[in-house]
C-alpha cells in the first residue's frame, strides 16, 4: 500500500514540475508589463504577447497582454484595420513555445494616414446604419474592403478598409477587434478606386456641350 502511495506521490510530483508556464499580466496605456511565473490551463502550450493600439481622432490607447495560449493561437502576426473616418485598430501579436519564455516585442509599424485614393463603404456602430454615400477614405496600404458583423449582436454590421492579407486573416480571427467584441461573417473584396466617380463626373461634363447643342438646335 505504501509503495502505491509513494508511486502516486511521485507522479503527481512529475506532472506537476512539467506543468508549462508563462509570464500573465495586462497592463492599459502601457507597451510593456511584467509578472512572476503562472501556471498555464491544459492545452495551453505557448507564451503569448498581444499589444493592441486604438487609434480615434489622432488619439492612441495602448493595450498590452501577456498570457498563455494554445499552438493554435501561436502566430506571430500584425493586424490593422479602419472602420470609420480617423479610426484605426492595431495589434501586434508575437509568441514562443518554450517553458516560462517571454516573447519577442515586436516594434509596432508606424501608421500610415496617407490617403491612397481607394474607399469602402462604411457603418455607424451607434445606429448600424451603412452608407455608400459617403464612403471612407482608405489610406497606407488598405486596397481591400471587409466587411463583417459584431458576434455579440449579429444585427450590426461593420465595414472598412484593411488590406488583402489581413483580410483573409481576419475570416478565422477569434480575439476581440471592435471595442470588446469579435467579428464574424467576414468577406474581403478590392477597394473602389475614387477616380471612378471621377470619370463619371467628366464623362457627364463630356456630354454637356452636346446637350446644349441640341437645345439651341430647337
Amino acid at each position: 500500500m505504501q509503495i502505491l502511495l509513494g508511486y502516486f506521490l511521485f507522479t503527481v510530483l512529475l506532472r506537476t514540475g512539467a506543468t508549462f508556464q508563462c509570464i500573465n499580466c495586462q497592463k492599459e496605456g502601457a507597451s510593456t508589463c511584467t509578472d512572476s511565473l503562472k501556471n498555464c490551463n491544459q492545452g495551453e502550450n505557448s507564451c503569448l504577447r498581444s499589444l493592441t493600439e486604438i487609434v480615434k481622432d489622432e488619439k492612441t490607447q495602448t493595450n498590452i497582454i501577456l498570457s498563455c495560449a494554445p499552438l493554435t493561437h501561436c502566430k506571430n502576426q500584425f493586424i490593422e484595420l479602419s472602420y470609420g473616418k480617423g479610426i484605426y485598430v492595431r495589434k501586434q501579436y508575437d509568441c514562443c513555445k518554450t517553458d516560462g519564455c517571454t516573447p519577442p516585442s515586436t516594434k509596432m509599424l508606424p501608421l500610415n494616414t496617407t490617403i491612397n485614393g481607394k474607399h469602402c463603404p462604411v457603418c455607424s456602430l451607434e445606429t448600424g446604419h451603412c452608407s455608400d454615400d459617403v464612403p471612407l477614405k482608405c489610406t497606407g496600404s488598405a486596397i481591400y474592403c471587409f466587411e463583417a458583423t459584431i458576434k455579440d449582436d449579429p444585427k450590426k454590421p461593420v465595414k472598412g478598409c484593411t488590406t488583402e492579407s489581413i483580410c483573409n486573416i481576419l475570416k478565422t480571427y477569434p480575439g476581440p477587434l471592435i471595442g470588446n467584441s469579435a467579428i464574424q461573417d467576414v468577406t474581403c473584396q478590392e477597394a473602389k478606386s475614387d477616380s471612378s466617380s471621377s470619370s463619371l463626373e467628366v464623362f457627364l461634363l463630356a456630354l454637356l456641350p452636346m446637350k446644349l447643342f441640341l437645345l439651341s438646335a430647337y
